[in-house]
């Protein structure tokens, strides 16, 4: 009957390790993913300010009315909206 235990109890080690190295794989999978997706807009962010011209740059820190900055078009950057103006 004890051989029967021990070999019980080894089996639910080796069940609950690999549940574990199974999490341990897919939380580690997951981060990847994020991190070649923030890497990825990152480099996508970086191009297109690199693509503004410094009038733009500068457009779009300045109000175009008393709650939104004005966007540039041949970017695809839309005008941005705010609850709060941007006047200072």
């Amino acid at each position: 009957m004890k051989i029967k235990t021990n070999r019980l109890k080894k089996c639910r080690l080796l069940i609950v390790g690999l549940c574990i190295l199974a999490t341990n794989l897919a939380v580690y999978a997951q981060k990847t993913v994020v991190k070649n997706e923030n890497e990825q807009m990152e480099e996508k962010i970086n191009n297109i300010i690199s693509q503004l011209t410094l009038e733009e740059k500068v457009a779009m820190c300045h109000a175009q009315s008393k709650f939104s900055t004005p966007g540039v078009d041949r970017l695809g950057i839309p005008e941005i909206w705010m609850s709060d103006g941007p006047h200072g």
